[in-house]
């Protein structure tokens, strides 16, 4: 039996006042001149506890976390498919959280299809 809960230490974008006027940045690959530019620093959280949602999922009110059952979606051979992901897994992604939070209107701003290679 795989364990339910993990300690782990998490880091998050330490809180600054000039973030209140100026929106944090931070570059993941070097510029032309070798720098990262970043506006940020980051501080850790240690002993957050992590739960297997295999089981238990806590409550959406309490975590924020939530997991939607999407029919049909099961097969995941084709999410590398930049097509069947606009046509058939964001439409059903929509849907699904628009029904959970009983919204009017969901917009998914951004996504990205990712492309394993397996060796």
């Amino acid at each position: 039996m795989e364990q339910e809960t993990e300690n782990a230490t998490l880091w998050f974008l330490k809180r600054n006042a000039r973030f209140l006027s100026e929106k944090p940045y931070m570059y993941t690959y070097a510029l032309d001149n070798g720098d990262c530019p970043a506006n940020v620093e980051h501080e850790p959280h240690e002993g957050i506890l992590i739960h297997n949602l295999r089981y238990r999922v806590p409550p959406f009110e309490e975590s924020g976390i939530a997991v939607l059952h999407l029919p049909g979606l099961s097969e995941s051979s084709s999410f590398h498919d930049s097509n069947h992901v606009e046509d058939v897994l964001l439409p059903n992604v929509r849907e699904a959280v628009k029904t959970f939070l009983k919204a009017d209107i969901v917009h998914i701003l951004e996504y990205k299809v990712c492309h394993f290679v397996r060796s």
